[in-house]
């Protein structure tokens, strides 16, 4: 996905087993939802971004947020976020 200038809601599949997926943002606001009961491996690359990752599901570990099921879970999303300029929520 990649998306310029302005606000913009995603929310991730819920029961899709492993999914990659990689966003590019502008001067962009993301919210990004994860759902309950989805693992998740995030990556993420923010220059003069704000990013806030639920640290409480997706705690950091070296360069990646993860949950700590990941390795196990049967819906899984590896995710890539580079954003410049801009603000992203992921929860």
């Amino acid at each position: 996905m990649d998306v310029d200038v302005g606000n913009h809601t995603v929310k991730m599949p819920a029961s899709a087993g492993t999914t990659h997926a990689h966003i590019k943002a502008n001067v962009a606001n993301m919210e990004i939802t994860i759902p309950d009961g989805v693992a998740a491996k995030l990556k993420t690359d923010g220059s003069l971004s704000t990013i806030d990752v639920n640290e409480s599901r997706f705690p950091r570990t070296g360069d990646y947020y993860l949950s700590r099921d990941f390795a196990t879970a049967e819906n899984r999303i590896e995710l890539e976020i580079d954003c410049n300029v801009g603000r992203v929520q992921v929860k």
